[in-house]
């Protein structure tokens, strides 16, 4: 997936046909079906684990709990589709310098952000790319 465009359709179609999309291009959760609030990534590069933003966790834990959904982390990368579980997940925050303030718009600034690392191994992985 190129895109979380693409993610989103590639979920609505094979995974969560309720799926629907936040109207707020700068929501801090992408999308939600009945029983789950989602964050969406696209990563170029395939890493053994991805980083959430402290902010964007707790905007998506605050989300999910005002409307009684569990909050899920799905990323892709070359080799595949991922998605955590956060309920109840325990997290390592840490501070992590040198990181883009976006990844999508033409704001190259780099800061500080308080992040948690994610391991692949702990996904639910939802599509696997065996050819990378």
């Amino acid at each position: 997936m190129n895109n979380e465009e693409e993610l989103f359709n590639y979920l609505k179609e094979y995974h969560f046909p309720d799926l629907e999309k936040y109207d707020d291009k700068f929501s801090y959760s992408d999308c939600f079906t009945k029983y789950k609030e989602i964050e969406l990534k696209c990563r170029s590069k395939h890493y053994e684990h991805f980083y959430i933003e402290y902010v964007k966790y707790n905007c998506l834990v605050n989300r999910a709990l005002k409307n009684d959904r569990i909050h899920y982390y799905i990323c892709s990368s070359p080799r595949g589709v991922y998605a955590w579980n956060l309920l109840g997940r325990p997290l390592v925050w840490f501070e992590r310098e040198n990181l883009p303030v976006t990844t999508e718009f033409e704001n190259n600034e780099r800061i500080t952000k308080k992040v948690a690392g994610l391991l692949v191994y702990e996904a639910i992985t939802l599509k696997e790319n065996k050819e990378i």
